[in-house]
């Protein structure tokens, strides 16, 4: 076999070797949705969840999360609801010790809840309709992560319909 030599920058570096790079010939997986819409999840981490053919880039969304204050890190993706329909749905990682910060102590449960919320909204304020998060959950331990400390998007993933999901007003989440 033939042994590759990779300089220690290069090593496990998932900027340089991305799923593309390690995976040229990786196909899109396209699901079906019952409203004759196709939802594809690609290498990047696109979710397109309209009929018409609208993109939505999650990452685009985790940086407007992540750029809040009460925020420590997210996870956004596709999940369906009780009609069948994949709505959008973080998952979020509070930043505690600046919830603690921002209300002068340590915050209750239904605290965390409403500061996340609020943040949730005013990113909502911010997009397009199609793009905005539906719902999202509150993690309670950090996701898990690569060596370079990016969210690993396949063990982090939701269950098909998330518990104790909290709705974002003006939207149905199902």
């Amino acid at each position: 076999g033939t042994v590759n030599n990779l300089a220690d920058d290069q090593y496990n570096n998932d900027d340089i070797y991305t799923d593309e790079t390690l995976y040229p010939d990786i196909e899109n997986a396209v699901i079906k949705c019952k409203d004759g819409s196709n939802v594809t999840i690609a290498g990047t981490g696109t979710i397109n969840v309209t009929s018409n053919g609208k993109n939505i880039y999650p990452e685009e969304l985790e940086y407007h999360l992540d750029g809040e204050n009460c925020i420590s890190s997210s996870l956004v993706e596709g999940v369906e609801n009780k009609k069948g329909e994949i709505q959008i749905h973080a998952q979020i990682l509070p930043d505690v010790e600046e919830i603690c910060n921002i209300i002068g102590r340590e915050p209750t449960e239904k605290e965390v809840q409403s500061l996340i919320k609020s943040a949730v909204e005013h990113i909502n304020e911010k997009v397009p309709a199609f793009k905005r998060i539906k719902s999202f959950t509150i993690r309670k331990k950090d996701f898990d992560r690569t060596t370079a400390q990016k969210i690993k998007r396949t063990t982090n993933k939701t269950d098909e319909r998330p518990k104790n999901t909290i709705k974002v007003s003006g939207s149905k989440a199902g």
